[in-house]
């Protein structure tokens, strides 16, 4: 023992002198081109692969050449893989090859096995004895207790860190996965910042993204958004509309009466007409008053034998007519506005006269209804002359009555209040004394789905009476019919369809009357759904509504719910068209009696999946499958098996068969009298034959 502790100062560590501590790298053991991951993440090497695609090539080659198959993608089906049939997807395992102890790694991963550890620890032991042996050294294990190895004593075994390496910092991450470390934020940053100076610098602007927090937008602080209102600009008052659309303001109101005012006056004093005020020369007492109109007309309007007075109709028309013509005389010296308006009254007396004598010989019963609002207008004239006996100020009107107005019954009015006509007499007002010469019907429709029924627009409705027929219209307004007193009318609303249609009314009509109807259609809303058992698409079915043998519906399904309206109190059927592999679900009959109704129809199928194979392996490629109805013998569905389940659908209910095509020297398989009662069923059909060997054999004498 020169120094037991001591070893020979020329003896290196991994090429390292022993002169100082040493650190070994995995460069120095031999692994400087190793990677730091585990046996599990390894990737399969280059050299690896080629191993193994020369490996498969080279069986794929020596099983061609010793089977003598032209093509390997076909075999024998009675041939197996390591005792596997090829009736399915093989998956040989390392047991099959006989490999159920091997593990699966590479040479260059392997471990070191018991025996391995035993031969290399012999080898070992028998270099060191020998080592010993030639350099007299007992003990050449034992270095210098003084030595560390990366300042681990070597007391004990050594395990080298990151630490010890001078990487105890650093983190088991690939450079693509290394987040961005303090110092490189701060570079960049730096960096950002450098350029944004130097742009800055360089455009003479310090911070273009800011402003003086001191500024303001239209009084508004720049602490958060700012918008800008209509008060802002000084326009609070202003209203957002076109000018198109603006209404007239108070002022331009103001200004455009007091310029029709101006310009009424300036036609009055160009007329010649400077006052109001009419200086009438008439008695009132000679004025054709009210009660006497009535006496004189009220017996006419309602007789319908005309042929037998219209003598006597006409004398008193023409009384009337005389005794008119003396009133306007009377009042002839009066202003020129008067006696243009007495003069349009006279006209229509005239008018009116000159008529009938024109239409004596042609009475009918319109030119009766014609003649009695003429009479009704007549009556309405008369007033309104004794209206201007009375010193009446018709300048004050902006519109003097027209001539269509008294025509029609009815005047322009300058104050409507509480449903009354008004107009001045000496200077108040007064209730205009015309009397009505219709009944108004008004009509209004509605549904028990909605008082706004948008299926109702377009109804026709229809007022009938003295022979005689009008029409309208229902455009989801209320309709009005006006209607000569002293008659039987009737008031029919029109059919809409898929609602019942409410009974007409009907009245006698009174002038003083007015009559609100409301006319109320009634339906019942039908919600239809259609489905499967097996959830396919039934887009395109047919649903078919009929009330006795007229359909009043047809619709296709689109995968939404069909809406459909049935008149009330009436009884209909809803029905389905079929569809191939599914039972036709039965119809639906009701009696349309509720607001609503919802329901509905389901298709269902059986869905056959049939495979076909026989007992030897032998292919049935092309073979056919049927299935036909067990009644009648009627084909169902048909299929060729490929190689692939065959799929068929067989409507729920039906008992059917199925067959197929036979093969000589097999039993052909089938399945009868099945009924279709579930939503899938699987069916295995197998060709079954035995294989006879038959061993002849001769003897010789």
């Amino acid at each position: 023992m020169l120094d037991a502790g001591k070893v020979d100062n020329t003896i290196t560590v991994n090429g390292h002198a022993l002169t100082a501590d040493v650190t070994v790298s995995k460069a120095d053991v031999g692994l400087g081109n190793a990677d730091n991951t585990a046996d599990a993440d390894k990737p399969v090497s280059t050299a690896q692969l080629a191993a193994i695609t020369d490996s498969t090539a080279a069986e794929r080659n020596r099983a061609v050449a010793a089977e003598g198959v032209l093509d390997a993608g076909k075999v024998d089906n009675t041939i197996t893989v390591n005792g596997h049939a090829l009736t399915a997807d093989v998956t040989v395992s390392k047991a099959d090859v006989g490999l159920g102890n091997a593990d699966n790694t590479a040479d260059a991963d392997k471990p070191v096995s018991t025996a391995q550890l035993a031969a290399i620890t012999d080898s070992t032991a028998a270099e060191r004895n020998r080592a010993v042996a030639a350099e007299g050294v007992l003990d050449a294990g034992k270095v210098d207790n003084t030595i560390t190895v990366n300042g681990h004593a070597l007391t004990a075994d050594v395990t080298v860190s990151k630490a010890d390496v001078g990487l105890g910092n650093a983190d088991n991450t690939a450079d693509a996965d290394k987040p961005v470390s303090t110092a490189q934020l701060a570079a960049i940053t730096d960096s950002t910042a450098a350029e944004r100076n130097r742009a800055v610098a360089a455009e003479g602007v310090l911070d273009a993204g800011k402003v003086d927090n001191t500024i303001t937008v239209n009084g508004h602080a720049l602490t958060a958004d700012v918008t800008v209102s209509k008060a802002d600009v000084g326009l609070g008052n202003a209203d957002n509309t076109a000018d198109a659309d603006k209404p007239v303001s108070t002022a331009q109101l103001a200004a455009i009466t007091d310029s029709t005012a101006a310009e009424r006056n300036r036609a009055v004093a160009a007329e010649g007409v400077l006052t109001a005020s009419l200086d009438l020369k008439a008695d009132t007492a000679d004025v054709y008053t009210k009660d006497k109109a009535d006496t004189l007309l009220a017996a006419k309007t309602n007789r319908t034998d005309f042929d037998a007075y219209k003598s006597e109709v006409s004398n008193e028309f023409s009384s009337v007519y005389s005794e008119l013509y003396e009133h306007i005389e009377e009042v002839s010296n009066t202003t020129d506005i008067n006696n243009q308006l007495i003069e349009e009254k006279f006209g229509i007396v005239g008018d009116i006269i000159s008529e009938f004598y024109e239409k004596q010989r042609e009475y009918t019963d319109s030119l009766i209804l014609k003649l009695t609002n003429r009479i009704a207008s007549l009556e309405n004239l008369v007033e309104n002359l004794a209206g201007v006996a009375y010193s009446g100020e018709y300048s004050d009107l902006v519109n003097p009555p027209d001539l269509e107005s008294l025509l029609s019954g009815t005047f322009v009015e300058e104050a409507p209040i509480n449903d009354n006509a008004y107009f001045r007499k000496n200077g108040a007002w007064e209730t205009n004394i015309r009397v009505p010469i219709y009944e108004t019907a008004t009509v209004t429709l509605i549904s028990n789905q909605s008082t706004t029924d948008a299926a109702l627009i377009g109804t026709k409705i229809t007022s009938s009476y003295a022979g005689n027929t009008y029409e309208k219209v229902w455009n989801g307004s209320p309709i009005e019919f006006d209607i000569l007193p002293n008659y039987s009318y009737t008031i029919t609303p029109g059919n809409a369809a898929g609602y019942k249609t409410p009974e007409g009314v009907g009245y006698y009509s009174d002038s003083s009357v007015q009559r609100y109807i409301t006319f109320e259609y009634k339906t019942e809303k039908q919600v239809i759904y259609l489905s499967s058992n097996d959830l396919d698409d039934l887009t395109g079915q047919t649903v078919t509504v009929k009330v006795g043998s007229t359909t009043i519906y047809t619709g296709t399904w689109s995968g939404s719910a069909l809406n459909v309206y049935v008149p009330y109190d009436v009884q209909f059927t809803v029905s389905v068209s079929d569809k191939t592999g599914y039972s036709t679900p039965a119809s639906q009959t009701y009696t349309a009696s509720q607001l609503s109704r919802e329901y509905s129809f389901v298709y269902n199928s059986e869905t056959v999946n049939i495979s076909l194979s026989a007992n030897d392996g032998a292919s049935v490629i092309g073979k056919t499958v049927t299935i036909t109805n067990n009644s009648g013998g009627a084909t169902i569905w048909s299929g060729t098996w490929n190689g692939e389940t065959l799929v068929a659908k067989v409507p729920y209910g039906i008992t059917y068969d199925i067959n197929v095509t036979a093969i000589t020297g097999y039993k052909s398989p089938s399945l009868s009298a099945h009924t279709a009662a579930h939503p899938i069923d699987t069916v295995s059909l197998v060709y079954q034959t035995e294989t006879v060997t038959v061993t002849l054999t001769t003897s010789g004498e």
